[in-house]
């Protein structure tokens, strides 16, 4: 029995004659029945050997079959395949791995570690946490941080919220290739922590003895403001600096910039400065991701017309959103009364608006024209849905005395997505009248049960329903009536548009986008460790600091693909360090200084000495050689030679000096 047979293969490999059993692994290695005997019979032993000793044109046989045999094997191959089959193993148990095992592993091995720690004895406690720091730096999974600080507050059964609820329930079930999705929160006076208690009841398990910890981090996450939550994440902007400076890419999810466009028509005096600030902290991030291509463009100009100072590595993309209300971890529940409004709606055309009921919705549009499509004679439906919000108590209180409420007039507020859902299949056609919308997800909605679609003439609305929608303009109830007329009309004989050529995305779909956009643009897992020491110490205005500097600008403005440019410097007696104070004088950054920290490093990174500094380089050559141990790649720009050629114009122990940096170089 053999589990492989190696020294047949190497045997055949040198050209020498292979002759073996046919059984277990060897006819897979040798591959030549004639090659092959019963090594349960020595007289058929015997005749084999016999054979390969004495026919030459069967021995020929053996080793030229054994050379190309052996061809089909190599080192190289195996290593790869076992890489794949661990690969694969490591991804079937991650998938059956649950959310909590997953975010509490670290702590989990942390804390089974200690059992095994004496305090009575002298235990290297500074090399073992140095070891772990190394191991999870060093990892393959990395954290993708979603800040969900409203939703975990409270669920208000808006639209921003349905697009929190659904990218989580996706990011959860499928995570990026290396991410383990961490839901967090914060609050005003109280930093970021792990929002388990509230993910698990968002997953429907039980999260009864789950703390919610501390939130951690390290070079390679990902934090991404998912919810939206302006007096939140604005009293924690000097956190998510420091989260860049220490190695994390910060975006957020950008909906509008309503509250700078429609000022008037918001509840809170101070909502449109407090908008043009989370703008602004989101411009000093590494990116932001918006919902239409329409907001992206709004929030562009906005950037310019306002010259707010932005980071280096700013981008902004946008996404659309999803439609399918039923994969959106839609909220479930029918009330009492929901099979009479539905069978209302099937009565009679039923038109429906979809939306929190505020000023710039159009909802006091909507019912004006309703009202003198009544007393014309038209016998059809309006149904809101939408909580009441702000500056629209004259209309809720329209809404609640009117005479045809619950009779061809419905105001629906905080129902569930089942509800919703069914209401859509019940109604004739959407109308959508606000004045602006950062995205329009009613109209998706719509389109997914195709239901026509009425819709004022807006470019975000053109940019999610194209020509699949009929548009009005004007602002006066006279204009919608006869809008709504016009389309009626046309409905009766099938000449409306429809919806059901609408292209939209599932939410699942919408995800995939998103990750995308998240991670291929602008994400840096690794690091290119820049050495600028002799530049952080004295600008000598010199031929190779001219150079050092310009360089430096221009990757600092394009870096290579996946790397995050990162300026390091040491002296001759202390060690590297993230060169971020003198970063900030030279970037001409107005926020307070960070520190500067000792640098991390993990296999991938690349260290390029691209300063001079023959002094400090020397010094450092352990500390090279440990990074190469550990898969950096250390590299040095080497400007001349001109010391050790031309000795007799530079000072006495220069060449000394230069030799000893040319070592250290050599080595790399």
């Amino acid at each position: 029995h053999e589990g492989f047979g190696l020294p047949a293969l190497e045997a055949r490999a040198c050209g020498a004659p292979v002759i073996g059993a046919n059984t277990s692994s060897l006819p897979e290695v040798i591959a030549l029945d004639e090659a092959m005997f019963d090594p349960f019979d020595v007289a058929v032993i015997t005749g084999k050997m016999a054979l390969a000793l004495e026919d030459n044109e069967f021995r020929a046989m053996l080793i030229e079959h054994g050379l190309q045999q052996a061809k089909r094997f190599s080192w190289d191959e195996s290593a790869m395949r076992a890489i794949v089959a661990w690969e694969e193993l490591h991804s079937r148990n991650q998938n059956s791995i649950s959310y909590l095992d997953r975010s509490l592993s670290n702590d989990r091995l942390i804390r089974a570690l200690a059992q095994y720690l004496s305090y009575t004895e002298a235990v290297p406690l500074p090399m073992l946490a140095a070891c772990l720091a190394q191991n999870e730096i060093t990892g393959i999974e990395r954290q993708l941080l979603l800040d969900v600080s409203e939703l975990c507050q409270r669920d208000a059964a808006t639209g921003v919220q349905r697009v929190v609820r659904s990218y989580l329930k996706w990011l959860l079930r499928t995570p990026p290739a290396g991410f383990r999705i961490e839901p967090v929160y914060a609050m005003r006076d109280t930093g970021y922590r792990y929002a388990r208690r509230f993910t698990l009841r968002f997953l429907g398990q039980d999260a009864e003895d789950v703390t919610d910890d501390q939130m951690q981090w390290q070079r390679g996450d990902f934090f991404f403001g998912l919810d939206m939550q302006h007096h939140v994440q604005l009293a924690h902007q000097t956190f998510y600096r420091q989260l860049r400076v220490d190695g994390v890419t910060v975006k957020f999810l950008v909906h509008d910039l309503l509250p700078i466009q429609l000022a008037d028509l918001f509840k809170d005096s101070d909502a449109k400065e407090l908008h043009k600030q989370w703008l602004a902290m989101i411009v000093a991030t590494d990116g932001a991701i918006c919902v239409s291509e329409a907001t992206a463009n709004a929030f562009g100009r906005w950037i310019a017309e306002t010259d707010v100072p932005a980071s280096s590595s700013f981008q902004m993309t946008w996404v659309h959103n999803g439609g399918d209300i039923d994969d959106s971890k839609p909220l479930q529940g029918m009330p009492t009364e929901a099979q009479k409004v539905l069978a209302l709606l099937h009565v009679r055309p039923s038109f429906l608006c979809v939306s929190t009921l505020e000023p710039r919705k159009g909802q006091q549009q909507i019912l004006d024209a309703f009202q003198l499509l009544w007393a014309e004679g038209l016998d059809i439906n309006l149904v809101f849905v939408g909580q009441q919000g702000w500056k629209i108590e004259a209309l809720a209180e329209a809404l609640r005395g009117h005479p045809e409420k619950d009779r061809r007039l419905f105001w629906l507020q905080g129902i569930s997505d089942e509800y919703l859902d069914q209401l859509y299949a019940a109604s004739t056609c959407l109308i959508a009248a606000s004045l602006n919308e950062g995205f329009g997800l009613s109209l998706i909605e719509a389109a997914r049960h195709v239901v026509p679609i009425v819709a004022r003439d807006i470019p975000v609305f053109h940019e999610v329903a194209g020509d699949c929608a009929f548009y009005f303009t004007g602002e006066t109830s006279q204009d919608l009536a006869a809008a709504l007329q016009e389309w009626l009309q046309l409905h009766r004989v099938g000449l409306h548009p429809k919806s059901d050529q609408l292209p939209w995305l599932t939410w699942q779909e919408s995800t995939e986008k998103l990750k995308k956009a998240l991670l291929q643009n602008n994400y840096s897992r690794r690091q290119l460790l820049v050495d600028v020491s002799e530049l952080v110490q004295r600008d000598a205005k010199s031929g190779i600091q001219r150079v050092v500097r310009n360089i430096l600008k221009e990757w600092l403005n394009n870096p290579p693909d996946g790397y995050r440019v990162e300026p390091v410097y040491a002296t001759v007696n202390q060690g590297y360090r993230y060169a971020h104070r003198f970063m900030h004088g030279f970037l001409g950054c107005p926020d307070e200084t960070p520190q500067d920290e000792f640098i991390e490093y993990a296999p991938g990174d690349i260290f390029i000495g691209l300063d001079l500094a023959p002094g400090v380089v020397p010094a450092q050559r352990k500390f090279f050689q440990t990074m190469r141990r550990q898969g950096v790649q250390v590299q040095f720009v080497v400007y001349d030679l001109l010391s050790i050629q031309m000795p007799h114009y530079f000072p006495p122990e220069s060449a000394e000096g230069f030799v000893q940096w040319l070592d250290v170089v050599a080595e790399s």
